[in-house]
């Protein structure tokens, strides 16, 4: 499927095709995909325009609506200003990520793209993907899980029903609290000791696990403790017009929320949970 940079997807596969291309990403790469679940999630979130210049796995919890709304921008010359409120998502500036519905970017699971097509050195593609300390993270996500709560929206309910269930979880009284934040760390434990970390949601789930970086070979890595840095690489290795670093979308907190918070949520229980979580995120991104 060859694409012109100013024309947008108009073809995806079929569920037969489909099919047949997770089962060969399974026979390709076993060590990486234990099911076809495992194999879509992977696919489903490498993210790329008509240009075909780049590729982003769009990671949850780090900086994914913002990335994604500067790709935009760079790759059209133009801001999103698309509004268009998504029926579930939490995510008020969730536009950005309905546009592969639409052609105007693309997933490698709707077109069938391997990493070999990625990595191809005829097309000279650059992969991106950012990182944040996994500590960080995990706070984040929790608070973002408490506020699919608080808008009673089915966003997470899976997550919520289980913690609640299993975890007596009580979300009128553990719902942004340091007890809670506990609870959701061992509830993710407990769910990759369950079902395998492939499984969690990806808000959540090891960056490791998510970004698969011996599979999907990252070319250019940011850092969400230095965004301007990632966005300046990315500029010129990419070839875009301007580096400059956009307003940041869907934050939890503003910067001077988030001492308080972060201070709040940290305890030795709670770093010694994340350091066993997260053991390879720590040490294969350098944190």
């Amino acid at each position: 499927m060859d694409h012109s940079p100013h024309k947008p997807f108009l073809d995806k596969l079929t569920p037969n095709q489909n099919a047949k291309f997770l089962q060969e990403a399974i026979e390709t790469h076993p060590e990486h995909f234990p099911n076809k679940e495992a194999a879509r999630d992977f696919f489903l979130q490498i993210i790329f325009p008509p240009s075909m210049r780049w590729a982003f796995i769009s990671t949850g919890k780090n900086a994914s609506t913002s990335v994604l709304n500067w790709l935009f921008e760079q790759e059209f010359g133009v801001p999103l200003t698309v509004k268009a409120e998504h029926p579930i998502d939490i995510n008020p500036a969730s536009e950005i990520h309905t546009l592969p519905i639409y052609g105007i970017f693309s997933r490698a699971l709707l077109q069938g793209y391997n990493m070999e097509h990625f990595k191809a050195p005829e097309r000279s593609m650059e992969r991106l993907c950012v990182v944040r300390n996994p500590f960080e993270r995990a706070i984040s996500a929790f608070l973002y899980l408490c506020k699919s709560q608080k808008q009673e929206s089915r966003w997470f309910a899976p997550d919520r029903f289980k913690l609640n269930a299993f975890f007596r979880f009580d979300w009128e009284k553990d719902m942004n609290t340091p007890k809670g934040f506990l609870l959701f760390l061992n509830y993710i434990q407990w769910q990759i000791e369950l079902e395998g970390a492939d499984a969690v949601n990806g808000h959540w789930q090891p960056q490791y696990t998510f970004i698969k970086p011996d599979l999907f070979e990252p070319t250019i890595i940011g850092r969400m403790e230095d965004m301007d840095s990632f966005y300046a690489e990315a500029s010129e290795k990419i070839g875009f017009p301007s580096p400059l670093s956009p307003k940041q979308k869907n934050a939890q907190t503003t910067p001077a929320q988030k001492a308080d918070l972060f201070a709040l949520y940290d305890s030795p229980e709670a770093r010694d949970l994340c350091s066993q979580i997260y053991k390879q995120d720590y040490e294969h991104f350098g944190y």
